[in-house]
């Protein structure tokens, strides 16, 4: 069970914000407030938390129902979720009441070799009003890099809704290099010059190239359903 304290100003900053992606302008923004998060006898402090989700799973924080990404470490630098998270996601799952759907979607990626993060379940009170069962989702960080590729210091993105990668909404979330044709066109091209100019004969390792070292994001695949020769040019 999961324990979230917000103060009477911040939880107005919450209560103004909607989501606004059907109309296809520039997205409100989704500003985060400090809480205290308690779990079980452990107490974080100023825990950046903001609501989440989008078409359909958004639920405004007055609602029965919001959602929450809180971030551990973003206004305290070290600290971590069970000594290990920087960042969780709490899902309303409005869209799945069997609550089931992630985690065993999930587990069935990971048999595959797809690397997603992980999820399991957890109680939510928040401001002593009990929303009752979440599911409680990793987030996407160094930590969810580190576990699945050998290396974590390419650029990590995030797609924007219902775009592919190279929407205007993509948002670099972490790493030197934030332009996002520009990082899988360079590592694209070390590839090629490695294969000696092999050209595109494996263009299945190409992609997962892409995929491993610059444009992770929410669907691995994505990165597959472009052309590489679009990238490139």
């Amino acid at each position: 069970r999961l324990t979230i304290e917000i103060a009477p100003k911040d939880v107005a900053v919450l209560q103004r914000y909607f989501w606004n992606g059907w109309g296809g302008g520039e997205l409100m923004e989704r500003e985060s407030v400090p809480a205290v998060v308690r779990d079980g006898e452990v107490t974080y402090t100023n825990v950046a938390i903001h609501l989440k989700g989008s078409a359909g799973s958004f639920q405004p924080f007055d609602s029965a129902k919001p959602a929450f990404t809180l971030n551990f470490s973003k206004n305290a630098p070290g600290q971590r979720f069970r000594g290990e998270h920087a960042k969780i996601s709490l899902n309303n799952s409005v869209q799945d009441e069997s609550y089931l759907s992630e985690q065993v979607c999930r587990e069935l990626f990971l048999e595959a070799g797809v690397p997603v993060p992980r999820a399991s379940h957890a109680t939510v009170i928040v401001n002593g009003r009990d929303l009752g069962f979440y599911v409680l989702v990793e987030g996407w960080s160094k930590t969810f890099l580190k576990r699945h590729f050998k290396n974590d210091d390419g650029t990590f993105y995030e797609g924007g809704f219902l775009q592919d990668i190279d929407g205007p909404n993509t948002e670099a979330k972490s790493g030197k290099n934030q332009n996002l044709q520009q990082d899988a066109r360079e590592n694209i091209r070390k590839e090629l010059a490695g294969s000696h100019g092999a050209g595109f004969k494996n263009k299945g390792r190409l992609c997962k190239l892409a995929n491993d070292r610059s444009v992770r994001q929410n669907t691995q695949s994505r990165a597959c359903t472009r052309n590489l020769s679009d990238v490139l040019t």
